[in-house]
């Protein structure tokens, strides 16, 4: 009725902002010949980043050993360097898209042998495979700081005519082995930013 008061209650309702509206920045980051970016087999990676959002660097990793990542820069001359994508989003201001470049340096023992935390490694011999010393394809070890650990080998149970090779880090597009680990203090090198990884049984016919 006119001149009664009434309470009125009035919700707030939210939506995510379109993708289409929401901008893109395309970061190519390059690791160099006989390097990968992390988590990545090649060495020239894209990414799409969409909004305003945290996004972390990852570290390049050198297929050669006793090399060791020493950081992104903004150009191929290594003058340059960037900390990380805030900074690097500062440095350019308006501009949607950059290179990044990984510089390595040679490993030096008076400054990379330090004290490392518990390192996990898992190791797969694969369908048919047993990690020696274990009955399961699948064997888990934790190394503790900068113990000494010699990788095992792995042995076909129910397959006659093959021999393990070695071991590596992954396999390529066409199922071929890639990354040789010759040992433990290799991978630490190579990994030396991580606490963890996994490494898969490579086999050979003998027929």
């Amino acid at each position: 009725m006119i001149g009664e008061s009434m309470e009125v209650t009035i919700f707030a309702a939210w939506h995510p902002p379109r993708q289409d509206c929401l901008s893109r920045f395309i970061l190519h980051v390059d690791a160099g010949i006989n390097n990968r970016v992390y988590g990545r087999t090649n060495r020239r990676v894209i990414f799409t980043i969409v909004g305003d959002v945290e996004f972390e660097l990852p570290p390049a990793i050198s297929w050669l050993n006793h090399y060791v990542f020493d950081g992104w820069f903004l150009d191929q001359y290594f003058e340059v360097p960037v900390a990380n994508y805030t900074e690097l989003r500062n440095m350019l201001g308006n501009a949607t898209e950059a290179s990044l470049y990984a510089r390595f340096r040679p490993f030096d023992a008076t400054i990379d042998e330090m004290q490392m935390p518990v390192f996990s490694l898992t190791l797969d011999a694969g369908v048919n495979g047993h990690i020696d010393g274990h009955e399961s394809r699948l064997v888990q070890f934790s190394i503790y700081g900068n113990d000494a650990f010699d990788l095992p080998g792995a042995i076909r149970v129910t397959r006659d005519g093959y021999e393990f090779v070695g071991w590596y880090l992954g396999k390529s597009s066409d199922q071929r082995p890639i990354g040789h680990v010759a040992s433990y203090s290799d991978l630490r090198y190579m990994f030396r930013w991580e606490t963890e990884a996994t490494l898969i049984a490579a086999w050979r016919s003998t027929h």
